[in-house]
């Protein structure tokens, strides 16, 4: 099945009206739900995704994702000036099987990386330019890691890890 749209207006809340197309093509069975491909586009933000989903009453989600995003354009989608200017790639998998007795989250397993050549950061207070920017990033036991980041700033280099753990309680 394939599932077409033209560009219409998708509005929520305070935003901006998000001009966009969507375009999808998928099959299903009784126990299966297979999206093929999935494009989901809004200017020069655009999203790919392929998954597939089955046993829909404890459901197995395996997905791939591929996104550029336009900082300018969530900007003007937010009404937030303080947006970064740029664009950003991000790519990766996306995977939920339950875990009996555990939160959802313990159960999501998500990888993947994200960069941009250049982020132009302008609030009232602060203006700098990151060039270069890289990071591997997961989702993995209910624990975030953010690894080999990477960033041109302030004239200088900036590498950094860090981690939150147990977002689904004592989150540290």
């Amino acid at each position: 099945t394939r599932w077409p749209s033209e560009y219409a207006n998708l509005v929520s809340g305070s935003w901006r009206s998000i001009p966009h197309s969507f375009d999808a093509q998928f099959d299903a069975t009784p126990s299966t739900f297979h999206l093929t491909r999935a494009k989901l586009t809004s200017g020069p933000t655009q999203l790919l995704v392929s998954a597939t989903v089955q046993n829909y009453s404890q459901p197995n989600v395996e997905a791939t994702y591929d996104a550029l995003i336009d900082g300018a354009q969530v900007g003007q989608i937010l009404n937030d000036p303080s947006v970064p200017t740029g664009v950003v790639h991000a790519a990766g998998i996306l995977t939920y099987h339950p875990i009996a007795n555990r939160p959802p989250l313990d159960a999501l397993l998500v990888k993947g990386n994200a960069g941009s050549k250049a982020l132009q950061i302008s609030t009232p207070s602060f203006r700098a330019r990151v060039d270069n920017l890289f990071a591997d990033y997961s989702v993995v036991n209910g624990n975030v890691t953010l690894s080999n980041l990477h960033a041109g700033l302030l004239g200088g280099q900036l590498s950094a890890t860090a981690k939150l753990t147990d977002l689904s309680g004592n989150t540290r």
